[in-house]
């Protein structure tokens, strides 16, 4: 609701300098519009400070030109006060419509730098993803490319199976410095050309944050017939069940079909590390190192070695069910783009993952992303199951990318109540949402250590292992069967729709 203060309460300001000039240019009462003003000037303050995250840096670019107009109506209702109430009135409507539509065209645009502080920035060496017709039909662009001295190459040329989408007709288009305050203005124009399906920013897209805690929650269960150390600081396990998941496997000898892939696509994995590396085999060296820690938390949590006498433990005690590798999208500060993050979804398709785990995304400017949508097609068209973080700002996944794609497996975050965590976006207007534990986890952490930290990032990784543990049952489960299989095997929460069912591990072992 705060983005209608701003508005609302500027033309509050000029309806009533407007009636108080009418008012006392006819010797009536303006008392009444004299605290219209006053409650009107204090509403606009408050308008610049109360949001999320308040907008103090937006003072001087949007206060000066407001209160510069405002003058200026002032003066204008004093000079024409005397006018008839109907001419006054409809010139001030006018003058209203003015400031709104056309001399600020940027009230949304105001609204979103005060209250959007999570809005992306765009990659700034490849700032649009241009969906092509025909490749033959680029050489149309060059007027406009040549006018604003584009660059424009192929977002994705390593495609080993072009058929399965329209990613191969995507191109990047990098855009000088001089010329980003003319992004809108470019965007037209290339679409008005008519040789383009589509046109899309390519977004800087981060590790959803995450939030360290030393708050340790004791599991109460001990029973699991494993020897890690740290399986007392794993509370979800009590709430996923996972001692009995791990009797069933003992009992009836369960043995997979294949050992199945989880890549983490993320900021690296450290390889060596003493819970991770039995579990781990390389497609790149870059991508085998994590100087943030984010990916290697997450690593753990999707496939740490189980029964090692070391760290913690993941959902298959004899660690013949998964194994887990990391394709590197993310910077050693936890920051890639949208061309970045959907090159990473093609190659793990191409080498044949079967899950892959991302706990990263964002809110979107765009009302739709085709290219995300273009990626989760490629990658069903090869068998894998992509698993992506809800997001941590208490909002709707629907506002965030890649949470908001059709095709993917929306994980939202619960407490040790069961309660779905402070921060964690909700999924009840998500097709396929779903729930797992994520404040207070333990897991790896770079240099051989272990952290507790907070985040739907915990959560994803939680639903992407067991989402491998099916798929190495039943290998050709597709996306929508595995979740039908997560969802109807979950245990209801007080939340409701808004997390999502709670994973349950051995109920959805025995359903695949």
């Amino acid at each position: 609701m705060w983005e209608f203060i701003y508005p609302i309460s500027y033309i509050g300001l000029l309806l009533s300098a407007a009636v108080f000039f009418y008012l006392k240019e006819r010797d009536l009462n303006a008392s009444a519009a004299k605290r219209g003003f006053w409650a009107s000037a204090l509403f606009y303050g408050l308008s610049f400070f109360i949001g999320d995250g308040g907008m103090l840096f937006s003072l001087i670019g949007v206060l000066t030109p407001d209160i510069a107009f405002l003058l200026a109506v002032v003066l204008i209702f004093n000079r024409l006060a005397p006018k008839p109430r109907g001419i006054y009135f409809m010139i001030f409507a006018v003058i209203a419509g003015l400031k709104v539509y056309v001399i600020d065209n940027k009230v949304e645009t105001v609204t979103k730098s005060l209250f959007q502080t999570e809005q992306l920035d765009l990659a700034p060496n490849a700032e649009l993803l241009l969906d092509i017709k025909d490749h033959n039909l680029k050489g149309a662009l060059k007027p406009v490319l040549d006018k604003y001295n584009i660059t424009m190459s192929l977002a994705f040329p390593n495609l080993q199976h072009p058929e399965y989408s329209d990613l191969d007709d995507y191109y990047v288009l990098d855009i000088p410095d001089e010329f980003l305050q003319d992004l809108e203005r470019i965007k037209k124009e290339l679409k008005k050309i008519g040789v383009s399906d589509w046109i899309e920013e390519n977004e800087m897209v981060q590790a959803v944050p995450i939030f360290e805690s030393d708050n340790i929650v004791r599991a109460k269960r001990t029973d699991y017939k494993v020897n890690d150390p740290a399986l007392e600081k794993l509370w979800g396990f009590d709430a996923m069940k996972v001692s009995e998941l791990y009797t069933y496997i003992r009992t009836e000898q369960l043995k997979p079909s294949k050992k199945a892939k989880v890549a983490i696509l993320d900021t690296g994995v450290e390889a060596d590390h003493e819970d991770i590396s039995a579990n781990y085999f390389s497609v790149a060296k870059k991508s085998d190192y994590d100087k943030m820690g984010h990916g290697t938390h997450c690593a753990g949590i999707a496939g740490a070695v189980s029964n090692n006498g070391k760290g913690i433990a993941s959902f298959a005690p004899d660690n013949n069910f998964i194994e887990i590798t990391s394709i590197k999208v993310l910077s050693d500060n936890g920051w890639g783009t949208q061309q970045g993050i959907l090159d990473g979804i093609t190659k793990a398709a191409d080498l044949k993952m079967d899950v892959i785990s991302m706990s990263l995304g964002g809110p979107s400017n765009d009302a739709s992303q085709r290219a995300y949508a273009e990626a989760m097609k490629y990658a069903a068209k090869a068998g894998t199951v992509v698993v992506v973080a809800a997001g941590n700002s208490n909002a709707d996944a629907t506002g965030f990318s890649p949470a908001n794609v059709e095709g993917v497996i929306t994980v939202s975050a619960i407490d040790e109540n069961l309660d779905r965590a402070k921060f964690s976006n909700t999924v009840d207007n998500i097709k396929m949402g779903i729930a797992a534990p994520g404040v207070n986890i333990y897991s790896s952490f770079p240099k051989n250590d272990y952290k507790l930290l907070n985040g739907t990032s915990m959560a994803t990784p939680y639903v992407a292992g067991l989402a491998g543990m099916l798929k190495a049952v039943n290998p050709d489960l597709t996306t929508e069967e595995l979740y039908e299989i997560l969802n109807n095997s979950g245990k209801e929460l007080k939340a409701g729709a808004e997390t999502g069912k709670l994973i349950q591990p051995l109920q959805a072992l025995q359903a695949a």
